[in-house]
């Protein structure tokens, strides 16, 4: 992904943040607003994912588990299963569409989930 996108697999504390421990030196400036697509899994239904796009991950995985969703809400609860950084909206959005693609799809199911 280069040094505008960050690849990371998530828990639950570290939603949106960066650990200084695993901080590339080559990172962009943690000061830009950052872009984030998420990969969901259903708790309860193993087998339904969700792709989505967001600026703030922890408030929009609340909402999702709150069921403000209507795509999500019926499948509900939600683990966030991993997570890419960008600070170049244009490329998380042309991710997101991506993974939601047929290949993209592919892609996820053996690379992401």
């Amino acid at each position: 992904l280069g040094e505008e996108g960050l690849f990371a697999t998530s828990s639950q504390d570290n939603l949106g943040k960066s650990d200084s421990a695993t901080q590339d030196v080559h990172e962009p400036n943690r000061d830009a607003s950052m872009r984030y697509v998420y990969l969901l899994e259903s708790i309860e239904h193993p087998d339904q994912h969700y792709i989505g796009l967001s600026d703030d991950l922890r408030t929009r995985l609340a909402a999702h588990n709150a069921g403000q969703s209507s795509h999500t809400a019926k499948f509900r609860p939600w683990r966030l299963v991993t997570y890419l950084a960008f600070t170049d909206p244009e490329k998380a959005k042309a991710l997101e569409r991506y993974l939601k693609s047929g290949s993209g799809h592919a892609f996820a199911r053996k690379r992401l989930w």
